[in-house]
C-alpha cells in the first residue's frame, strides 16, 4: 500500500520526504523492522521507541512516524502529536478497516471481562454466526487459537486480529479492554456496537497513579461511542457512563434494573436463575460457580438483547459455556473435597472467590495465594487480610515474584493478618498448593488463586513453565486413593 494512503487520516504536524513510496508493513518495535517497513516510534513503559529511530534506519525502513523535532535525512519523517493515534489510524488504513464490516463487543471493568467475553461468544455462536474473540487467555477464531501475550495487545495486533476474523467470514468480534490499552489509544478510533461494563475495584496502581486515574482510562470505552452500552448499576461506577448521554442497558443483583434476577441459586454444581429482561423472564441453568457469576450472566444476557438476539438462544448460548480455565475452574479426580482454581489477583476479587465458596463448602476453605512482584504493593496487606478475615486456613506464597524476593512480598502480605503464626508461609509455589492438598478434608474446599489459566511462573525476568492446574491435576492422581 501506498505510504500517503497509509497515512490519509493522521494529524500530521510536519513532513518530509516523497509519499508516493510503497510500504511493506508497519512496526514498532525496531528489532523487527525490514526493508520497505515504516516505524512507528511510541513511548512504551519500559522504553521510548524514538531511541531506535536510527537502528530502524539501518534495518530499511523507508518512512518514520514520530513525535520528535528532528528528520531523518534518508527516509520519509511524519511528525505527529500522538504516535499511538497514529499507530491505530495507519493500522486501520492498512489492514482495508477491518473493524467497520464486524459488530464488536468491547467488555471493560475491573473484573469478569474475560468470563463475559466466552459467554457473549457462546451466545453469538448459539444464533448461528462467527465470532472472534480477543482476551486474557486467548485470540480465538474458529479452531484457530493463539495464546494473548496481552488482554489487549498494540493497535497493530488487534487490526491483524480483527482482519483475520474477517477473512474467516466472521461477522463479530468480542473484545477484552483494559485500562492500559484505554490509556495508551490501542483502541483508539474503533467503533464498538456494544460496550459492557463490569465494575470498579483496585488494580493496576502500579501503572495508573490513582484510582482516579485508573478509572477514567476505564471510561474511554464509552466515549468511543458504542450504539449500546452494558452497566453494572450496583458499581457507583455507573453514574459516571450514564452522563456520557448514550444508550444504556443496566443490570443489577442488589436493585431493580433493566436486567435483574427474580430468583437465584448457586451451588459448587453451577447457577440456577430467573432473571426478568425488557424482553421477558429467562431461565438460565449454568455450569458456572459463585454469586459473582450471576452479574457475569445478567451482562451477557444484555449483550444478547443489545445484539437483537432472542431469549432463546442467549439462553442456550450462556448454558452451552463450561468452567472457563482458570475461573473458578474445579479439578476433579474423585476426590472427596473441591479444588478450585482462580485468576483472583485483586483485593475484590479475592473476596469475591473466597467468600462464594466458604457459603456453599460444607467444611473447612483453604485459600493459597500470593501477589506478584513489580506490581501494586499497597494491595499486599489488603488481600492477606482479607483471605485470613474469610477463609479458615491461608497458605501465603510466591506469585509471579519477577525482580522482588518472595520472602519480603509474603511479608508485606502478612503484615495485613492480626496473627500472622495462623498462617503457614511457604514461598514454593508448588510446596504451597501440595500442603493445601495435603491438609484438606471431605467436604472442605482448596482454593488456589492467583494465576488462573497461566502455564508459567516469573522469576527474575525469566518465564518459568509452572502450571497450578498440572500441579494440582498431578497430586490428586497420585494421592486421591488416601483421601
Amino acid at each position: 500500500m501506498k505510504l500517503k494512503e497509509i497515512i490519509k487520516d493522521v494529524e500530521i504536524l510536519k513532513k518530509s520526504g516523497n509519499e508516493d513510496i510503497e510500504i511493506k508493513n508497519i512496526k514498532y518495535n525496531s528489532k523487527n523492522v525490514e526493508k520497505g517497513d515504516i516505524f512507528v516510534a511510541i513511548k512504551g513503559m519500559l522504553s521510548d521507541g524514538h531511541k531506535y529511530i536510527e537502528d530502524a534506519v539501518k534495518k530499511g525502513a523507508s518512512a518514520v512516524i514520530h513525535e520528535n523535532n528532528g528528520l531523518h535525512p534518508d527516509i520519509v519523517n511524519i511528525k505527529v502529536p500522538d504516535s499511538r493515534k497514529a499507530l491505530a489510524l495507519i493500522s486501520d488504513r492498512f489492514f482495508n478497516s477491518p473493524s467497520k464490516n464486524l459488530n464488536l463487543i468491547g467488555i471493560t471493568g475491573t473484573n469478569g471481562k474475560t468470563t463475559i467475553s466466552y459467554l457473549i461468544k457462546n451466545i453469538i455462536e448459539a444464533s448461528g454466526e462467527k465470532c472472534g474473540l480477543m482476551g486474557t487467555i486467548s485470540y480465538k477464531i474458529d479452531d484457530e487459537s493463539d495464546d494473548a501475550v496481552l488482554t489487549t495487545p498494540e493497535s497493530y495486533e488487534i487490526h491483524s486480529f480483527l482482519n483475520r476474523i474477517r477473512n474467516k467470514n466472521a461477522s463479530y468480534a468480542v473484545l477484552e479492554v483494559s485500562s492500559h490499552a484505554l490509556k495508551q489509544n490501542r483502541t483508539y478510533g474503533l467503533t464498538f456496537n456494544t460496550a459492557v461494563f463490569t465494575n470498579i475495584s483496585r488494580d493496576h496502581l502500579d501503572y495508573h497513579p490513582d484510582m482516579e486515574d485508573y478509572i477514567e482510562s476505564k471510561l474511554k470505552l464509552f466515549d468511543q461511542e458504542p450504539h449500546t452500552s452494558i452497566i453494572n448499576i450496583d458499581d457507583p461506577v455507573h453514574k459516571k457512563i450514564i452522563k456520557k448521554n448514550i444508550y444504556c442497558i443496566g443490570y443489577a443483583i442488589s436493585r431493580l434494573a433493566d436486567i435483574f434476577p427474580l430468583k437465584f441459586d448457586y451451588s459448587l454444581d453451577g447457577i440456577n436463575l430467573i432473571a426478568d429482561t425488557p424482553r421477558g423472564m429467562i431461565e438460565i441453568n449454568s455450569k458456572l460457580i459463585g454469586y459473582f457469576n450471576i452479574y457475569n450472566i445478567l451482562a451477557a444476557v444484555g449483550a444478547g438483547i443489545s445484539l437483537n438476539i432472542n431469549n432463546d438462544i442467549i439462553k442456550k448460548g450462556i448454558e452451552n459455556t463450561e468452567p472457563i480455565s482458570g475461573r473458578t475452574e474445579k479439578i476433579e479426580h474423585g476426590q472427596k473435597f473441591n479444588v478450585i482454581i482462580d485468576y483472583s489477583h485483586t483485593p475484590d476479587s479475592i473476596f469475591n472467590v473466597i467468600s462464594t465458596v466458604k457459603k456453599i463448602t460444607p467444611g473447612r476453605v483453604i485459600a493459597v495465594f500470593g501477589c506478584g512482584g513489580d506490581r501494586d504493593k499497597g494491595k499486599r496487606q489488603i488481600m492477606g487480610k482479607i483471605a485470613y478475615e474469610n477463609a479458615d486456613k491461608v497458605i501465603v506464597t510466591s506469585d509471579n515474584p519477577r525482580t522482588e524476593k518472595p520472602d519480603k512480598i509474603i511479608k508485606e502480605i502478612t503484615a495485613g493478618i492480626d496473627n500472622p503464626k495462623d498462617v503457614l508461609t511457604i514461598p514454593d509455589r508448588k510446596k504451597a498448593i501440595t500442603k493445601a492438598l495435603t491438609l484438606a478434608e471431605e467436604n472442605d474446599s482448596v482454593l488456589i488463586l492467583g494465576k488462573g489459566h497461566e502455564t508459567y511462573q516469573i522469576i527474575g525476568k525469566k518465564r518459568i513453565h509452572f502450571s497450578d492446574k498440572e500441579i494440582a491435576e498431578n497430586f490428586l492422581e497420585k494421592n486421591v486413593n488416601q483421601h
